[in-house]
């Protein structure tokens, strides 16, 4: 004979099917407003000049805006500098940060470059 779950197991279901609920909710509501991440990939990547490699692209919803950071290794300051203007010239973001700390090395610097999306 099968063993009925108690009601401790019943609660625990509950909090989950709950929790699964509000993520799909919150999926659902942003949907809408996200863009196609993979077209932004794509867009940042060609832009890309050689000797700068990106180790990861994430996609960040931050308050009311559409974030992209994007992670990786510049082979020269003057290239990461290079990549920045483009991003900072392209007309899909209204912002591009990159932490002045990413400047301190010549040579094979790590970066973050945060891009606000329009």
């Amino acid at each position: 004979m099968k063993k009925l779950p108690t009601g401790e197991n019943y609660k625990d279901l509950e909090d989950v099917l709950k929790k699964t609920k509000k993520e799909i909710d919150f999926l659902k509501i942003n949907s809408a407003a996200r863009s196609d991440i993979a077209e932004v990939i794509q867009h940042v990547l060609r832009f890309k000049p050689k000797g700068i490699s990106v180790d990861s692209i994430a996609w960040v919803l931050a308050s009311n805006e559409q974030q992209v950071v994007v992670n990786g290794i510049a082979s020269n300051r003057d290239l990461l500098r290079k990549f920045v203007s483009i991003l900072e010239a392209d007309k899909d973001f209204s912002e591009v940060s990159l932490p002045v700390s990413s400047y301190t090395k010549f040579a094979d610097a790590n970066f973050s470059i945060t891009l606000v999306l329009k």
